[in-house]
Order: C-alpha cells, then structure tokens, then sequence
C-alpha cells in the first residue's frame, strides 16, 4: 500500500518525491536544480557580460568585453596622431627667445611719475678729467675727482669699454689781453718723442687779424682751453682755405716750451767745468749768463754724477736739456699751461716686469 507519510520500508517502489535531495538509487528524473552536473548540454547565452577567448567577430554587437584576437575595424576617436605629419599652425600666448616683431597694438599707459636725476660725483658737467698722473700698469683709466661737495669721492675707476664717447666743449682767446678768438675746429696732440704740444685749429677769416703778429714780432700766444683744462701755445703758422661760399684760415704752431728751440733760441755752447750731477747740468743749461730763464724742472729720474768735461753741447736750450734726459732712458713731458719741464722714464718698469 502506499502511505502517505515521508518515511517508507527498507524495500518498496519509488515514488516521486518533490524534496531537495535524492536516495542513493533511484530512477533518474528532471528535476530543476540550483545546480547542474559536470557534464551537461551547452545553451545558447545571448547576453553575457563576458566572451570567450576565441570567437566570432559581430560587426553589429557592442560588448563590453571583446577577445584577444578579433577583426579590426574603423574606430573615429580622440587619439593622437602619428609621429610624422603634416604640420598645422597652433596659436600660442606664450613669448619665444626670438620671434617676429610686430607694431604695438593701440592702448593706454598710464603715466610714470618724473624722477630727476641725481648727478654722480665727478661725472658732472664742469668737472675736470686731469691726465696729470702716470699711466697706470694695469692699462686702467684713472681720474682724479675735484668735485668740491664730495671730498670723499676719491678717484673714479673708469672701465675698459670698446669705444669712449666725449663731448669736448672747445674755447679759444689770445694772451694776455684774454680776447676770445672764434675758432671753428681744434686739435692738440703729443707723443713721447716731441717735447712740445702740437696745434691746429680752422678759424673764420674775420678772425685773422686776432692771431697775425705785428711785423718782426714774436708769435700770438694763445690759450686753447679744452674740456676746463688750458693750454698754451704758439700761432706759428697760418694759411687761407677757400672754397665756393666759404672761407677760412688754418693756423698751426707748437706749445709754449718751444720757446726754448729755435728760431727762439740762440745756438750755445754748454759744457761743465766741474763735477755736477744731472739735475744740477739741467738747471745750468736753463740760465743764461747767470739769470734763470723763467722754467722749472720738474725732476722724476734717479740722479746720477757727471765728472768735469763728460757733458758738453752746442745747440739750443731745448737740444742740451733733450741730451741730457736721454742718457739716462728718459723722455721731457711739457706741462700745457706752466712753464715746467717735467723729466719722466721712457719705461716706468724695467723690461723683464713689463
């Protein structure tokens, strides 16, 4: 009979039994499990969220996955492009080290406050650049500062540049009545071999009767102020330039010092009758017949003895004093203004420390 109940007899035919679990035999039935065996029949998975390894491309499916190997197609996407391309032109506002120039566009600036600026000391206008001192070793240019208000200024070290730009302010008047002569150029120039300035200048021809002398009389004196600092000199020579609407004269002469050659100088003999030294025979040849001739010498070089009958010359004053400085290796430096004979080494160093 069959009962009712869940339990059964140790033998009897099986029933159906719609519980979770299975006897150890039995008929085999469909039952719709939670779980499957190992082995069973594929179904078709339309919608998975994953593929397989190995499949077939869709040319019409968008997974969310694809495989490792499958068949390329166009995709349009922000990708960016190859190594090597065409260029195109991309606007920038970031500034280059060079770049094209262009025009300022239209604006408006506001405006900057006036400082005015304050004059370095030594550097002003009317200050004087004095080239008194030796030249230095070093080749530095220096200059002496006078600047009244700035006593602790000291010198001003100039540095070495390519190209110095000078504004010369040039002005011209006769000695010693102090009549401005009109001068239209200038030029002053020296060298360790001429012991005496040289001088040019072009004036109008309505200044011509300022620098003629009178007939059988000595030279114009002029003094040439260039820059604050004065200098002396001789109108020797003059000359007429002429051209089409203009005219002018050209005057040329030397500094003060050539008072001492000729043809100011007489030709002498000179000769030491005793032992003197080389200062001592300098300021001998600067006296005539006892009487100082006006000029001081300014002496730098080391003195030396000369014994009686070494020293004797026949010449101008200007030749015996040239002797003199020459035996030793110096050089006369003519001061611009005074009459001071400045005696200076060729050299300041000896070769070996040049």
């Amino acid at each position: 009979m069959r009962p009712p109940v869940a339990n059964r007899a140790g033998h009897q035919e099986a029933v159906p039994v719609q519980i979770g679990g299975r006897v150890g035999h039995a008929d085999a039935i469909r039952l719709r499990t939670t779980r499957s065996s190992a082995f069973e029949g594929a179904i078709r998975a339309e919608w998975l969220r994953w593929a397989l390894r190995h499949q077939d491309g869709w040319r019409d499916r968008r997974f969310m996955g694809t495989s490792r190997f499958d068949t390329a197609r166009r995709h349009a996407g922000h990708f960016h492009a190859e190594e090597i391309q065409n260029a195109v032109y991309l606007r920038r506002w970031w500034r280059s080290f060079f770049q094209a120039a262009m025009r300022p566009l239209p604006g408006r600036h506001p405006p900057v406050p006036f400082v005015p600026p304050v004059p370095a000391a030594c550097y002003l206008p009317n200050a004087h650049l004095l080239f008194t001192e030796d030249a230095a070793i070093d080749g530095d240019l220096l200059f002496v500062c006078e600047h009244s208000d700035h006593p602790d200024a000291g010198s001003v070290l100039v540095p070495n540049r390519r190209v110095y730009f000078v504004i010369n302010e040039v002005t011209l008047t006769r000695w010693p009545d102090g009549t401005p002569v009109p001068v239209l150029g200038l030029s002053l120039s020296l060298d360790a071999d001429s012991w005496a300035w040289g001088f040019e200048a072009t004036l109008p021809v309505i200044a011509e009767s300022l620098v003629v002398p009178d007939v059988g009389a000595a030279p114009v004196e002029l003094i040439a102020t260039v820059n604050g600092t004065a200098f002396h000199v001789l109108a020797e020579n003059l000359s007429r330039e002429r051209v089409f609407g203009d005219a002018s004269i050209r005057i040329s002469g030397r500094g003060r010092s050539a008072a001492l050659a000729a043809p100011y100088a007489p030709v002498i003999a000179l000769a030491n009758t005793e032992p003197r030294s080389a200062r001592q025979l300098m300021d001998d040849v600067l006296t005539f017949n006892g009487i100082p001739l006006g000029w001081t010498v300014d002496w730098a070089l080391t003195d030396w003895l000369v014994p009686t009958g070494v020293f004797a010359k026949q010449g101008t004053w200007i030749e015996a004093l040239t002797a003199i400085v020459g035996a030793a290796g110096g050089y006369l430096l003519p001061h611009p203004s005074e009459k001071i004979l400045r005696v200076r080494h060729r050299y300041p160093v000896v070769p070996w420390d040049w």
